[in-house]
Protein backbone atom coordinates (compact mmCIF):
# COMPACT_ATOMS: atom_id res chain seq x y z
CA UNK A 1 0.00 0.00 0.00
CA UNK A 2 1.67 3.25 -1.24
CA UNK A 3 1.73 6.63 0.65
CA UNK A 4 -1.28 7.76 -0.95
CA UNK A 5 -3.64 4.97 -0.43
CA UNK A 6 -3.06 5.09 3.13
CA UNK A 7 -3.85 8.63 3.33
CA UNK A 8 -6.85 7.68 2.14
CA UNK A 9 -7.38 4.98 4.49
CA UNK A 10 -6.42 7.52 7.98
CA UNK A 11 -8.91 9.96 6.28
CA UNK A 12 -11.86 7.44 5.84
CA UNK A 13 -11.66 6.49 9.43
CA UNK A 14 -11.25 10.06 10.59
CA UNK A 15 -13.96 10.74 8.97
CA UNK A 16 -15.79 7.61 10.55
CA UNK A 17 -14.80 8.92 13.53
CA UNK A 18 -16.30 11.99 13.47
CA UNK A 19 -19.73 10.53 12.53
CA UNK A 20 -19.64 8.19 15.34
CA UNK A 21 -19.22 10.99 17.82
CA UNK A 22 -23.31 12.07 16.73
CA UNK A 23 -24.50 8.68 17.54
CA UNK A 24 -25.72 7.94 21.35
CA UNK A 25 -25.08 4.72 22.15
CA UNK A 26 -27.42 3.15 25.13
CA UNK A 27 -26.19 0.48 27.67
CA UNK A 28 -28.74 -1.63 28.52
CA UNK A 29 -28.82 -0.03 31.91
CA UNK A 30 -29.55 2.93 30.45
CA UNK A 31 -32.52 1.80 28.04
CA UNK A 32 -34.10 0.13 31.19
CA UNK A 33 -33.77 3.04 33.46
CA UNK A 34 -34.91 5.94 31.07
CA UNK A 35 -38.42 6.90 31.42
CA UNK A 36 -39.61 7.22 27.88
CA UNK A 37 -43.50 7.85 28.80
CA UNK A 38 -46.71 6.54 28.37
CA UNK A 39 -47.55 5.10 24.58
CA UNK A 40 -49.80 7.47 22.79
CA UNK A 41 -52.55 6.77 20.63
CA UNK A 42 -54.67 8.40 17.50
CA UNK A 43 -57.06 5.72 18.14
CA UNK A 44 -56.85 3.36 21.06
CA UNK A 45 -55.89 1.17 21.19
CA UNK A 46 -55.73 0.72 17.28
CA UNK A 47 -53.46 3.44 15.99
CA UNK A 48 -50.41 4.55 17.83
CA UNK A 49 -49.83 8.03 17.37
CA UNK A 50 -46.75 8.75 14.72
CA UNK A 51 -46.45 5.72 13.03
CA UNK A 52 -47.51 4.44 9.41
CA UNK A 53 -51.08 2.45 9.29
CA UNK A 54 -52.25 0.57 6.42
CA UNK A 55 -55.71 -0.24 6.22
CA UNK A 56 -56.36 -2.60 3.23
CA UNK A 57 -58.85 -4.64 1.46
CA UNK A 58 -60.62 -5.58 -1.88
CA UNK A 59 -61.94 -3.22 -4.07
CA UNK A 60 -65.15 -1.89 -2.90
CA UNK A 61 -64.55 -2.95 0.96
CA UNK A 62 -65.38 0.55 2.25
CA UNK A 63 -61.63 1.29 2.66
CA UNK A 64 -62.13 5.18 1.99
CA UNK A 65 -65.69 5.38 3.93
CA UNK A 66 -63.28 4.33 6.90
CA UNK A 67 -60.75 6.60 6.44
CA UNK A 68 -63.89 9.65 6.61
CA UNK A 69 -65.21 8.24 9.32
CA UNK A 70 -61.39 8.39 11.23
CA UNK A 71 -61.17 11.51 10.35
CA UNK A 72 -64.34 12.74 11.33
CA UNK A 73 -63.35 11.18 14.27
CA UNK A 74 -60.23 12.66 15.01
CA UNK A 75 -61.23 16.05 13.70
CA UNK A 76 -64.01 16.06 16.60
CA UNK A 77 -62.50 14.16 19.23
CA UNK A 78 -65.34 11.55 19.50
CA UNK A 79 -64.50 7.58 19.71
CA UNK A 80 -64.02 5.94 16.49
CA UNK A 81 -66.50 3.65 15.60
CA UNK A 82 -68.69 5.09 18.56
CA UNK A 83 -65.79 2.87 20.79
CA UNK A 84 -62.36 3.60 20.49
CA UNK A 85 -61.36 6.85 22.01
CA UNK A 86 -59.23 9.26 19.75
CA UNK A 87 -56.57 11.84 19.76
CA UNK A 88 -58.36 15.10 18.57
CA UNK A 89 -56.47 17.03 15.96
CA UNK A 90 -56.35 18.18 12.32
CA UNK A 91 -56.56 15.80 9.48
CA UNK A 92 -54.99 16.17 6.00
CA UNK A 93 -56.72 13.80 3.25
CA UNK A 94 -54.05 13.16 0.19
CA UNK A 95 -56.76 11.80 -2.04
CA UNK A 96 -55.56 10.86 -5.27
CA UNK A 97 -58.29 8.26 -6.43
CA UNK A 98 -61.69 9.90 -6.00
CA UNK A 99 -63.13 12.51 -8.02
CA UNK A 100 -64.09 15.91 -5.41
CA UNK A 101 -67.65 15.59 -6.73
CA UNK A 102 -67.57 11.78 -5.40
CA UNK A 103 -66.16 12.66 -1.88
CA UNK A 104 -68.71 16.23 -1.59
CA UNK A 105 -71.71 13.19 -1.23
CA UNK A 106 -69.61 10.74 1.10
CA UNK A 107 -68.98 14.36 2.94
CA UNK A 108 -72.22 14.60 3.13
CA UNK A 109 -73.69 11.28 4.07
CA UNK A 110 -71.37 11.18 7.08
CA UNK A 111 -73.03 14.57 8.09
CA UNK A 112 -69.74 15.92 8.80
CA UNK A 113 -70.01 19.87 9.63
CA UNK A 114 -68.82 22.44 7.61
CA UNK A 115 -66.46 24.22 9.59
CA UNK A 116 -64.46 20.52 11.11
CA UNK A 117 -61.08 20.48 10.96
CA UNK A 118 -60.63 18.37 7.80
CA UNK A 119 -58.57 19.36 4.69
CA UNK A 120 -57.87 17.79 1.33
CA UNK A 121 -55.48 17.85 -1.60
CA UNK A 122 -57.05 16.24 -4.33
CA UNK A 123 -56.35 15.70 -8.13
CA UNK A 124 -53.07 17.22 -8.22
CA UNK A 125 -51.02 13.87 -9.33
CA UNK A 126 -48.99 14.04 -5.92
CA UNK A 127 -45.79 11.62 -6.30
CA UNK A 128 -43.94 11.24 -2.59
CA UNK A 129 -40.97 10.12 -4.67
CA UNK A 130 -40.84 13.53 -6.01
CA UNK A 131 -39.18 15.63 -3.69
CA UNK A 132 -40.63 18.78 -4.30
CA UNK A 133 -44.53 17.79 -3.43
CA UNK A 134 -42.77 15.95 -0.10
CA UNK A 135 -41.58 19.47 0.56
CA UNK A 136 -44.87 20.90 0.14
CA UNK A 137 -46.60 18.23 1.92
CA UNK A 138 -44.69 18.97 5.03
CA UNK A 139 -44.92 22.21 4.71
CA UNK A 140 -48.79 22.24 4.81
CA UNK A 141 -48.74 19.48 7.97
CA UNK A 142 -46.23 22.13 9.66
CA UNK A 143 -48.61 25.73 8.95
CA UNK A 144 -52.04 23.63 9.40
CA UNK A 145 -50.63 21.43 12.36
CA UNK A 146 -52.00 18.59 11.31
CA UNK A 147 -52.56 15.79 13.65
CA UNK A 148 -52.78 12.68 10.76
CA UNK A 149 -52.33 12.16 7.24
CA UNK A 150 -54.95 10.35 5.66
CA UNK A 151 -53.26 9.26 1.98
CA UNK A 152 -55.68 7.15 -0.43
CA UNK A 153 -54.42 4.96 -1.47
CA UNK A 154 -50.73 4.30 -1.22
CA UNK A 155 -50.63 3.44 -5.29
CA UNK A 156 -51.41 6.23 -6.33
CA UNK A 157 -48.95 8.64 -5.09
CA UNK A 158 -45.71 6.95 -6.15
CA UNK A 159 -44.14 6.16 -9.31
CA UNK A 160 -42.74 3.08 -8.76
CA UNK A 161 -43.16 -0.55 -8.69
CA UNK A 162 -44.69 -1.83 -5.53
CA UNK A 163 -43.77 -5.02 -6.08
CA UNK A 164 -40.00 -3.67 -5.75
CA UNK A 165 -38.54 -4.01 -2.28
CA UNK A 166 -36.26 -0.80 -2.82
CA UNK A 167 -38.68 0.96 -4.34
CA UNK A 168 -41.45 0.70 -1.57
CA UNK A 169 -38.53 0.94 1.40
CA UNK A 170 -37.93 4.45 -0.33
CA UNK A 171 -41.39 5.76 -0.52
CA UNK A 172 -42.11 4.28 2.81
CA UNK A 173 -39.18 6.14 4.37
CA UNK A 174 -40.36 9.15 2.73
CA UNK A 175 -44.02 8.68 4.57
CA UNK A 176 -41.69 8.75 7.48
CA UNK A 177 -40.90 11.93 7.13
CA UNK A 178 -44.22 13.12 7.83
CA UNK A 179 -44.07 11.36 11.10
CA UNK A 180 -40.63 13.05 11.59
CA UNK A 181 -42.47 16.92 11.89
CA UNK A 182 -45.34 15.11 14.34
CA UNK A 183 -48.12 13.89 12.32
CA UNK A 184 -49.36 10.52 11.95
CA UNK A 185 -50.05 8.62 8.79
CA UNK A 186 -52.42 6.12 7.56
CA UNK A 187 -53.06 5.08 3.94
CA UNK A 188 -55.06 2.46 2.04
CA UNK A 189 -53.82 -0.04 0.32
CA UNK A 190 -55.28 -3.30 -1.67
CA UNK A 191 -55.43 -7.08 -1.72
CA UNK A 192 -53.85 -9.51 -4.11
CA UNK A 193 -56.03 -11.04 -6.03
CA UNK A 194 -56.62 -14.68 -4.63
CA UNK A 195 -57.19 -17.88 -7.03
CA UNK A 196 -59.05 -19.83 -3.77
CA UNK A 197 -62.70 -19.38 -2.03
CA UNK A 198 -60.93 -21.05 1.15
CA UNK A 199 -59.64 -19.51 4.23
CA UNK A 200 -57.44 -16.26 3.63
CA UNK A 201 -54.57 -15.04 5.56
CA UNK A 202 -55.03 -11.36 5.85
CA UNK A 203 -51.62 -10.44 7.20
CA UNK A 204 -50.30 -12.29 3.47
CA UNK A 205 -52.83 -10.60 1.44
CA UNK A 206 -51.29 -7.69 1.31
CA UNK A 207 -50.88 -6.36 -2.88
CA UNK A 208 -47.00 -5.74 -3.91
CA UNK A 209 -43.64 -6.28 -2.20
CA UNK A 210 -43.71 -8.10 1.95
CA UNK A 211 -41.47 -5.35 2.30
CA UNK A 212 -44.56 -2.70 3.34
CA UNK A 213 -45.84 -5.45 6.14
CA UNK A 214 -42.51 -5.34 7.07
CA UNK A 215 -41.63 -1.81 7.19
CA UNK A 216 -45.16 -0.16 9.01
CA UNK A 217 -46.00 -0.17 12.29
CA UNK A 218 -49.83 -1.48 12.24
CA UNK A 219 -52.26 -3.13 10.02
CA UNK A 220 -55.89 -3.70 9.84
CA UNK A 221 -57.80 -5.15 7.19
CA UNK A 222 -61.39 -4.92 6.36
CA UNK A 223 -63.42 -7.62 4.84
CA UNK A 224 -67.19 -6.79 3.99
CA UNK A 225 -69.43 -10.24 4.84
CA UNK A 226 -71.83 -9.85 1.79
CA UNK A 227 -75.52 -9.34 2.17
CA UNK A 228 -75.34 -8.36 6.14
CA UNK A 229 -74.44 -5.19 6.36
CA UNK A 230 -71.45 -5.70 8.48
CA UNK A 231 -67.28 -5.53 7.95
CA UNK A 232 -65.16 -7.52 9.71
CA UNK A 233 -61.28 -5.37 11.22
CA UNK A 234 -58.82 -7.82 11.84
CA UNK A 235 -55.35 -5.90 13.61
CA UNK A 236 -52.52 -8.35 11.53
CA UNK A 237 -49.61 -6.08 13.02
CA UNK A 238 -49.13 -3.64 15.76
CA UNK A 239 -45.35 -2.88 16.34
CA UNK A 240 -46.12 -1.02 20.00
CA UNK A 241 -48.31 -3.78 21.75
CA UNK A 242 -50.69 -6.32 21.77
CA UNK A 243 -53.21 -6.98 18.40
CA UNK A 244 -56.67 -5.65 19.13
CA UNK A 245 -59.07 -9.28 18.20
CA UNK A 246 -60.98 -9.03 15.04
CA UNK A 247 -64.36 -7.05 15.44
CA UNK A 248 -67.37 -6.48 13.74
CA UNK A 249 -68.69 -2.71 12.45
CA UNK A 250 -72.28 -2.17 11.29
CA UNK A 251 -73.47 -0.26 8.32
CA UNK A 252 -76.22 1.53 9.21
CA UNK A 253 -78.21 3.33 6.71
CA UNK A 254 -80.78 5.67 6.71
CA UNK A 255 -82.34 8.93 4.86
CA UNK A 256 -79.64 8.62 2.56
CA UNK A 257 -76.72 8.95 5.64
CA UNK A 258 -74.15 6.58 6.91
CA UNK A 259 -73.15 5.43 9.95
CA UNK A 260 -70.50 2.72 11.34
CA UNK A 261 -70.86 1.35 14.88
CA UNK A 262 -68.83 -0.37 16.80
CA UNK A 263 -70.62 -4.37 17.04
CA UNK A 264 -67.90 -5.84 19.60
CA UNK A 265 -65.62 -9.17 18.95
CA UNK A 266 -66.00 -11.27 16.14
CA UNK A 267 -64.87 -15.28 16.19
CA UNK A 268 -61.97 -15.28 13.46
CA UNK A 269 -62.04 -19.17 13.51
CA UNK A 270 -65.56 -18.98 11.66
CA UNK A 271 -66.62 -22.54 11.45
CA UNK A 272 -66.07 -24.30 7.88
CA UNK A 273 -69.77 -24.35 6.71
CA UNK A 274 -70.08 -20.71 7.45
CA UNK A 275 -66.54 -20.25 5.59
CA UNK A 276 -68.33 -22.00 2.53
CA UNK A 277 -71.26 -19.43 2.94
CA UNK A 278 -69.08 -16.26 2.61
CA UNK A 279 -67.76 -18.29 -0.54
CA UNK A 280 -71.14 -19.02 -2.25
CA UNK A 281 -72.17 -15.23 -1.67
CA UNK A 282 -69.04 -14.26 -2.87
CA UNK A 283 -69.08 -16.39 -6.26
CA UNK A 284 -72.83 -15.09 -7.23
CA UNK A 285 -72.10 -11.86 -6.26
CA UNK A 286 -70.38 -12.11 -9.97
CA UNK A 287 -73.31 -14.29 -11.15
CA UNK A 288 -76.80 -13.64 -12.25
CA UNK A 289 -77.57 -17.18 -11.20
CA UNK A 290 -75.27 -20.50 -11.33
CA UNK A 291 -76.04 -24.00 -11.06
CA UNK A 292 -75.63 -26.24 -7.85
CA UNK A 293 -73.66 -28.45 -9.71
CA UNK A 294 -71.19 -25.54 -10.96
CA UNK A 295 -70.90 -24.39 -7.32
CA UNK A 296 -70.06 -27.33 -5.93
CA UNK A 297 -67.41 -27.57 -8.74
CA UNK A 298 -65.69 -24.49 -7.39
CA UNK A 299 -66.03 -25.15 -4.03
CA UNK A 300 -65.36 -28.16 -3.40
CA UNK A 301 -61.65 -28.60 -3.25
CA UNK A 302 -61.47 -25.87 -0.63
CA UNK A 303 -64.96 -27.88 1.63
CA UNK A 304 -66.03 -30.53 0.03
CA UNK A 305 -69.25 -31.03 -2.18
CA UNK A 306 -71.44 -32.45 0.74
CA UNK A 307 -70.29 -29.08 2.94
CA UNK A 308 -71.27 -27.32 0.06
CA UNK A 309 -74.35 -28.71 -0.63
CA UNK A 310 -75.68 -28.34 3.27
CA UNK A 311 -74.40 -24.37 2.98
CA UNK A 312 -76.21 -23.88 0.04
CA UNK A 313 -79.52 -25.34 1.79
CA UNK A 314 -79.20 -22.84 4.61
CA UNK A 315 -78.77 -19.87 2.55
CA UNK A 316 -81.81 -20.53 0.76
CA UNK A 317 -83.93 -21.18 4.15
CA UNK A 318 -82.34 -18.04 5.38
CA UNK A 319 -83.71 -15.72 2.28
CA UNK A 320 -79.54 -14.81 1.70
CA UNK A 321 -79.77 -16.37 -1.89
CA UNK A 322 -82.91 -17.60 -3.94
CA UNK A 323 -83.43 -20.47 -6.14
CA UNK A 324 -84.32 -19.47 -9.35
CA UNK A 325 -87.66 -20.19 -10.49
CA UNK A 326 -88.72 -23.07 -12.96
CA UNK A 327 -90.42 -20.53 -15.97
CA UNK A 328 -87.53 -18.96 -15.70
CA UNK A 329 -85.08 -21.89 -17.07
CA UNK A 330 -84.52 -23.08 -20.16
CA UNK A 331 -86.06 -25.97 -20.93
CA UNK A 332 -81.84 -27.47 -20.72
CA UNK A 333 -81.18 -25.80 -17.57
CA UNK A 334 -84.57 -27.43 -15.90
CA UNK A 335 -82.89 -30.08 -14.98
CA UNK A 336 -80.50 -29.28 -12.44
CA UNK A 337 -81.33 -26.36 -9.60
CA UNK A 338 -79.76 -22.78 -9.95
CA UNK A 339 -79.37 -20.28 -7.59
CA UNK A 340 -79.11 -16.25 -7.18
CA UNK A 341 -78.74 -13.77 -5.13
CA UNK A 342 -82.39 -11.53 -4.21
CA UNK A 343 -83.15 -8.76 -6.04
Amino acid sequence: MNQQELKEVDQDFTEIEETEKDFHIWSIKEILSHDFGKEEWLVEPLIPLQTITALSGDPGSFKTWLTLELAKCVALGVPFLGHFPTRQGSVLIIDEENHLRHIKKRLQQLQLPKDIAIFYISQNEIKIDNLKDLKKILRIVKEKQILSVIVDSLIRIHSGDENDARTMADVLSRLKKIIGVGANVVFTHHHRKESSYGPKNPSLSLRGSSDILAIIDCHLSVEELKNKNKLVIRQTKLRQGEQVKPFAIKIQKASGNIEFQYEGGYADALTRREQSKEAILQILKDETKLSRKDIIARLEKDFGGNLVGKALEELKESGEIDQVPRPELSPEERKQNFYRLPK
